[in-house]
């Protein structure tokens, strides 16, 4: 009795590893879109940080351009890889809801704070560190947690400086939050160590 108990631990035990694997390993698919958003939107941080010092009129136009190009971009990517995957397990679904929850709230912020002509970086750094921390944390990926945490910093600095300074500390976070991860997330899908 208790060696078939072990034993039906064991199998729970393997069960739930390899769960943990799979769902690794189908997010390793993703790292493309941390690389797009994070290279997109970094450039974009700092293209209107330039603007900004050149008192260009409407420096935040790097913005609307950016998402344009970022959307585009990730479209086409995930229309390729939906054609390729044929199943969608419970950690795809929970990784899309997280996603998709953030891409509904981070408009509805930026659509707010255009209404009151308030600057919404602040608010999407803040933002932007949940879903990346709880993607990391998922599929227990330190530099994604780590990146999450770097968002939540940044939002704080972002507290305390110049605001003409935001883009420039958003670009920042991006390239420590979404494009070092996203390297790294790549790498180890290249490797197969994910």
């Amino acid at each position: 009795m208790e060696k078939q108990e072990n034993s039906s631990e064991l199998n729970q035990i393997h069960m739930i590893t390899s769960m943990i694997a799979e769902a690794r390993k189908s997010f390793s698919k993703t790292s493309i879109y941390f690389l797009i958003w994070g290279i997109v939107m970094a450039v974009a941080g700092l293209v209107e940080f330039w603007l900004t010092q050149e008192q260009y009129a409407s420096p935040f136009i790097a913005w609307p351009v950016a998402g344009a190009i970022g959307g585009i971009w990730a479209g086409v990517v995930g229309r390729k890889q939906g054609m390729q995957q044929t199943h969608f397990t419970l950690y795809d679904r929970a990784i899309m809801a997280i996603w998709s929850s953030y891409t509904v709230t981070l408009v509805l912020i930026i659509i707010a704070s255009v209404l009151q002509k308030q600057n919404p970086g602040l608010w999407i750094m803040f933002l932007t560190g949940l879903p990346t921390l709880a993607s990391g944390l998922l599929i227990k990926f330190r530099p994604l947690i780590y990146g999450g945490i770097v968002f939540w910093v940044a939002g704080l600095i972002a507290l305390f400086i110049p605001s003409n300074y935001l883009p420039l500390t958003f670009a920042i976070s991006l390239f420590f939050g979404y494009i070092i991860p996203g390297l790294m997330l790549k790498r180890a899908e290249e490797n197969g160590s994910l």
